[in-house]
């Protein structure tokens, strides 16, 4: 009976999610995603392995884009679609370890579907196919909790969950840098699950993890350095770190209320349905300090390495969301559980109602938030069809600019592009690494060209499209 819920809670979490991002994604490509298919499509198979991509080293990554490149060159539905599922995957492990720790049927699916409508994290996820890495990071961190929960619980299967440990770990930081939280994810859950109550010859065999863990944690360092990727001290720009105290401020509570205050509104969602129920929950039994802590614990560990970051991104809560998924559903737990079954009435619709309304409004914000990404997607697809379509073949060493008068606003035009990705966006539209390209604003000056051939394109809206014309 127990497999049979689960694995219908299962279904429903991967059919809410699909249908909510699968007629949103695959519009076209957007910021970073034009420098990292840019990298795969020209660059040798290991250079991802022994280099930094955008400053950053991430060979797990670099070796899941190289493989989509192989597999559909230029196209951007089947990259997208693989984010959404990279993204159900993690909403499933979230499930398991929510069931692993509290075996309550309630707690896992609150905890996963909280996780689901942190809109935010997750437009910013499925709909920005560059955000693969954080994707990545979060399912291996995930995992690894989840084999640490195993490790926990003792048994013969500890040798081999201690292993999962720390090749999850290893995957983690090996897909993004944010997965250096995933030991201190790994530690947390060890002292939650009550891994490090027993007989005292248990501290040897975790003190043992640990060291491995830490050792793993310093090769990782250890290779970042000799791989070339930036240092903390000297990245500027968007990535800038600013140790000062109002910059964290700032951003511990902005990406609070992307987590923990979207979480109390679901939970109190919860706990309105059970009252409307005939359940009377205790406060006391639905908030203990025990989960609070742990919910919080997580929450810091995976935010701490962007806390300090001045530029903010939606991005940043996705696997922080964690924590605050896992106390909504320990919440939820105890909501679930404070009444004995005979005095529980059945579920109704005004029952469900609050429930009903909530996640109604979060999925809202989640298509908001994802038509956002989908409109600057097709505009820069419009885009390059168009300039595709009136320069065939510009030549080699030809200098592409796109010029624009006003900002337009409606087509998100051009936020999608950016200064960075449109020059990346040239050389692989015309599959010429020796082009150059220049995205730029009428009143601004255009440098002189030094190539053999410039071509310009004038961007313009009519009628609310996008249209490029081009300007002899």
């Amino acid at each position: 009976m127990r497999s049979y819920l689960s694995l219908k809670h299962n279904l429903w979490l991967a059919a809410f999610s699909v249908a909510l991002f699968l007629p949103l994604i695959g519009g076209g490509f957007v910021h970073d995603d034009f420098v990292w298919l840019y990298n795969v499509a020209y660059r040798p198979r290991t250079y991802g392995l022994t280099h930094p991509v955008q400053d950053f080293y991430t060979p797990v990554t670099w070796l899941s884009f190289k493989l989509d490149w192989t597999l559909w060159g230029f196209h951007a539905f089947p990259m997208a679609f693989e984010n959404l599922l990279l993204h159900v995957g993690n909403t499933l492990l979230l499930y398991r370890l929510a069931w692993r720790l509290w075996g309550s049927r309630a707690s896992a699916w609150w905890t996963a579907f909280g996780f689901a409508l942190f809109y935010m994290a997750n437009s910013w996820a499925v709909m920005w196919i560059s955000a693969r890495t954080h994707l990545l990071a979060t399912l291996f961190c995930l995992a690894a909790m989840l084999a640490a929960a195993r490790y926990a619980a003792g048994g013969r299967k500890k040798l081999s969950s201690a292993i999962a440990i720390i090749a999850y770990c290893a995957l983690a930081m090996l897909a993004k840098e944010i997965g250096v939280a995933s030991v201190a994810t790994v530690v947390i859950v060890l002292a939650y699950a009550g891994g490090w109550r027993r007989a005292r010859d248990g501290w040897a065999a975790d003190g043992l993890l640990i060291a491995a863990l830490l050792a793993v944690l310093c090769g990782y360092l250890a290779l970042r350095a000799w791989a070339g990727a930036v240092s903390v001290s000297a990245h500027e720009g968007w990535y800038q770190y600013a140790f000062e105290p109002g910059v964290f401020l700032s951003n511990l509570r902005e990406y609070l209320s992307r987590t923990f205050l979207i979480a109390a509104i679901v939970a109190g969602a919860i706990t309105l349905s059970q009252y409307l129920r005939g359940v009377r929950p205790s406060v006391k039994r639905i908030v203990t300090r025990r989960e609070v802590a742990f919910g919080a614990a997580l929450f810091a560990a995976t935010i701490a390495p962007v806390i300090l970051i001045r530029g903010r991104s939606g991005l940043y809560t996705y696997l922080p969301g964690v924590g605050a998924a896992l106390l909504l559903g320990a919440a939820a737990r105890a909501s679930y559980e404070c009444a004995p079954v005979a005095a529980r009435r059945p579920h109704t619709w005004l029952s469900l109602s609050p429930v009903v309304i909530v996640a109604a409004a979060l999925c809202v914000a989640t298509i908001g938030q994802s038509w956002k990404w989908r409109t600057m997607a097709k505009t820069n697809a419009a885009v390059l069809a168009q300039m595709a379509w009136q320069e065939p073949q510009p030549g080699r060493g030809t200098r592409i600019v796109l010029r624009y008068a006003t900002r337009d606003e409606r087509n998100r035009f051009p936020d999608g592009f950016g200064t960075w990705g449109f020059p990346f966006a040239v050389k692989l539209l015309y599959r010429e690494p020796e082009l150059s390209g220049e995205i730029t604003a009428d009143a601004a000056m255009v440098e002189a060209n030094r190539g053999d051939r410039e071509v310009t394109f004038q961007y313009s809206a009519e009628d609310g499209r996008p249209r490029v014309s081009k300007r002899e």
